[in-house]
């Protein structure tokens, strides 16, 4: 029962949606539906009247109204056809408009024309709309009221009463008044349902919108969850936004924690030299909304109290239009590979100085066989009465010599984080060249540009690389040959060499003419530990990590049996290059002022002192700072104070320069002091002048420069 239901159903809406095709506007709809009703309904009617008046003989009524049903029969099938209701539309009103008047004139069936007459109106301003129906209306109307009214028209006025003549045209009137409005209502009502239907459109897209928001924020969560570093992404203003599991896990902030903090206050971090805190490399970012990378590795302290070593970079986030709106950082925990590449450092050097022992061996042997040969010689000289200056000026100049040498093995030795400054390359590379080939086979060569820029360097580690270069050259080439050292200054462009931003750099070559590196090992020949040779094999790894520190790059080119060419990029520095060996003075005619001693070792202490009286100071010594504390304040009273104090900076069991400094300040703000030291290198030498210290004396002592030194700190304010 059910089934023949909604079979009845379809049929009926079959028929009343007849000619229509696809969806089309509502309003559209609508007039195919009412242009189907009025055919499929009034057809019939129509046909049975104009029959029915055929049969009674009216004439030639009846003739007209079957004519007028075959006309709407005809419609029907055009709308099947054409499916145009605009069309149809025109056709039905010039059809229905000439008979109903004539319904009208005549008076119709039974006197009904002027009944026929009133569903004009209405049809008319359905099919045409407001503007054009109200005009085809009047009209009629018009014509209407001189069929009606006109006088001697004998028929009409037998026809209707004369009441019902004056009612007709406020009738009309009225009912185009009430089919206007109910028109209007219709429209508005069509527009609010085009409305409602683009609402619920909108609607739609907006749902549509908000689920693939929802699920491509679900895979961006799962996407942060699975990145191995620490990513967080800020607002223009730096408070964060989202943060993922590996940072949290890394700063020790949850997600609903971070809401509305600074990324300042999430990632605390600080710099590995200074210990000061510092800022992440998102502050740039946010600052001129480019891409940036940290040059040097930083602290992370957690909020569990918990260190790591860090590498970030921040890029900003930008939206469809390319408007900068907020910023995401990514910061990667490099501790165990920072701490790797110290070990493989400190244990690289010592294969480094294994290979270099034979050479320093070589070296040192000659300076103490000349110093000595040079000693028994002079001492014959004296026997004999003859003149020995020739001899200890060979004997000084040796031990220069060995100066030298020991400030070199102390420049090798230096490690650790490099201590970035401007250098100038050029001595550099002579004394390490010079120093790598000692006792070797081969011949070195090291050529600089006239113009060659100072780099951003920490030397010691520089020459460390170049050290590790050289001596793999000459294990290269067993039977001997020619090294060759270049630099030179060049201008490296965007994404030339993808490792290296943009910028001047000066380039260095180390070339030799060895047996080369066979093509399948060129790319492993930085890895640790890999070597063709005796030896650990970290040299080149070594290498490779302090040019990478530098903000660097080295790469090579080899072919067997012809030799290989490390190159090597620094970048530049138009800063004036800091001296690496303070130059050496001039000898004074004499100098005064007294100066205090402090030195553990009495052969030290007593060849000061010698050179400082032969120089015109007043000289006092003592082997320990807690003596020398006693003795200045002793000469702080009386009328020869001292002027100057020259410390050791370490006395094994007693007190050192440091602690003596301390001391000394205490009982005299305006006590001047100096530190000696053999250790070069020592951080205390290198920022003397924070302990509170005037200035540094290196031993060996050089007479002119060791002289002139204290004569210049007596002199300072």
């Amino acid at each position: 029962m059910e089934s023949d239901s909604h079979r009845l159903r379809g049929i009926v809406m079959n028929i009343f949606t007849s000619g229509m095709h696809g969806k089309g506007e509502p309003g559209a709809q609508y007039k195919f539906m009412m242009l189907n009703l009025i055919l499929i309904v009034g057809t019939p009617f129509v046909l049975v009247f104009g029959l029915f008046d055929i049969y009674r003989n009216i004439q030639p009524l009846g003739y007209i109204i079957t004519t007028a049903g075959l006309l709407c029969v005809g419609c029907f099938y055009f709308l099947r056809r054409t499916k145009n209701y605009v069309s149809l539309g025109y056709f039905l009103i010039s059809v229905l408009f000439p008979m109903f008047l004539y319904l009208l004139a005549s008076g119709g069936s039974n006197n009904s024309g002027i009944l026929w007459y009133y569903s004009f109106p209405p049809i008319v301003l359905f099919l045409l709309g407001f503007r054009k129906g109200s005009a085809v209306v009047f009209t009629s109307l018009f014509i209407a009221g001189v069929i009606l009214f006109w006088p001697g028209t004998p028929l009409l006025s037998a026809t209707y009463p004369a009441d019902v003549k004056l009612r007709f045209i406020p009738s009309v009137i009225v009912l185009w008044s009430i089919t206007s409005l109910f028109e209007h209502v219709k429209a508005a009502a069509m527009r609010i349902e085009i409305k409602n239907s683009e609402l619920r459109d909108s609607v739609e897209q907006l749902r549509q919108a908000r689920e693939a928001l929802s699920s491509e924020k679900g895979r961006l969560a799962v996407t942060l969850r699975s990145i191995g570093d620490g990513v967080i992404a800020t607002a223009m203003d730096g408070s964060v936004t989202l943060i993922n599991k590996v940072a949290e896990e890394m700063t020790g902030w949850s997600q609903e924690d971070v809401a509305g903090k600074g990324v300042e206050e999430v990632v605390r971090v600080r710099d590995r030299r200074s210990g000061q805190p510092c800022s992440t490399a998102l502050k740039s970012v946010l600052w001129d909304g480019r891409t940036a990378s940290a040059r040097d590795y930083k602290l992370l302290a957690g909020r569990n109290g918990v260190e790591r070593i860090i590498a970030d970079s921040g890029a900003p986030i930008l939206d469809k239009d390319g408007k900068i709106i907020g910023a995401v950082l990514v910061f990667r925990d490099v501790t165990d590979q920072v701490h790797m590449e110290e070990d493989l450092y400190r244990t690289g050097k010592l294969e480094s100085v294994g290979l270099l022992a034979g050479g320093i061996a070589h070296d040192f042997n000659n300076i103490l066989a000349g110093i000595g040969g040079n000693a028994e010689l002079a001492r014959i000289a004296r026997e004999q009465g003859r003149e020995p200056g020739a001899y200890l000026k060979r004997i000084s100049l040796a031990s220069h010599r060995a100066t030298a040498l020991t400030h070199q093995l102390l420049t090798f030795a230096k490690g650790g984080a490099p201590v970035i400054r401007s250098i100038d390359l050029s001595n550099v590379l002579r004394e390490t060249v010079e120093f790598a080939l000692s006792g070797s086979r081969v011949r070195g060569s090291v050529s600089a540009a006239d113009d060659l820029w100072a780099v951003f360097a920490d030397s010691g580690q520089i020459v460390q690389v170049i050290s590790n270069l050289v001596i793999n050259a000459a294990q290269a080439s067993p039977e001997g040959g020619d090294i060759e050292v270049a630099a030179e200054n060049i201008v490296i462009g965007d994404e030339q060499i993808p490792a290296l931003a943009a910028g001047k750099y000066v380039m260095l070559t180390v070339s030799d003419h060895g047996t080369g590196i066979a093509p399948e090992y060129v790319n492993k020949i930085f890895d640790p530990y890999f070597s063709t040779r005796e030896g650990t094999g970290l040299g080149l790894a070594i290498a490779y990590s302090i040019m990478k520190k530098h903000n660097g790059h080295i790469g090579l080119v080899s072919q067997v049996g012809k030799g290989t060419v490390f190159t090597l990029y620094l970048p530049a520095s138009f800063e004036k290059a800091e001296e690496e060996f303070p130059a050496e003075g001039t000898v004074a005619a004499r100098h005064t002022g007294k100066v205090l001693v402090v030195d553990d070792e009495d052969d030290l202490r007593q060849c000061l002192c010698e050179i400082l009286e032969y120089a015109g100071f007043v000289v006092c010594s003592v082997d320990d700072g807690a003596k020398a504390l006693s003795v200045y304040k002793e000469a702080m009273n009386s009328e020869h104070p001292f002027d100057i104090v020259l410390t050791d900076l370490t006395i094994p069991g007693g007190m050192g320069g440091v602690e003596t400094i301390g001391s000394l300040l205490r009982i005299d703000p305006k006590a001047r002091v100096a530190i000696t030291s053999g250790y070069s290198q020592d951080p205390i030498m290198a920022d003397f002048a924070s302990y509170g210290f005037r200035g540094i004396i290196e031993k060996p002592y050089d007479f002119s420069t060791l002289s002139d030194t204290v004569a210049r700190l007596i002199a300072s304010p």
